[in-house]
C-alpha cells in the first residue's frame, strides 16, 4: 500500500471521527458551557486545540520547506491534521470534564 493510499484511508476514517467529535463538543457545550465550571473547561479545551493546530501547521510548513509535496498529498495532510486535532481535542475535553 502506497503512502498516498494510506493517507487517503486515514483521512476518511478520521473525518468520521471528526464529525463524532464535533457532535460531542456541541453536546457538552450545550449541557455545561453556561456555568463557571463549563467556561473553565472550554477555555482550557480551546487553548489546547489552538496549540495543537498551531503545532500541526508549523510541522507542515517545516516539511513543505524540506520536501516537495504534490498538491493532493499536501491537501490530505492538512485534512488529516485538522481531523486529528479535533479527535485529540475531544479526548482532552473528556479528561478535563473528569478532572474539574
Amino acid at each position: 500500500m502506497s503512502g498516498a493510499v494510506l493517507l487517503k484511508s486515514l483521512t476518511a476514517v478520521s473525518s468520521v471521527w471528526m464529525i463524532f467529535s464535533l457532535v460531542v463538543i456541541a453536546y457538552f457545550y450545550q449541557k455545561e458551557g453556561k456555568d463557571e465550571r463549563g467556561e473553565l473547561i472550554f477555555n482550557k479545551f480551546f487553548r489546547f486545540m489552538f496549540f495543537l493546530l498551531s503545532v500541526c501547521i508549523a510541522w507542515l510548513v517545516f516539511l513543505a520547506a524540506r520536501f516537495d509535496f504534490p498538491y493532493e498529498l499536501y491537501r490530505r495532510i492538512i485534512e488529516l491534521s485538522l481531523c486529528l486535532t479535533y479527535v485529540v481535542g475531544t479526548v482532552r475535553l473528556l479528561v478535563l470534564r473528569k478532572r474539574y
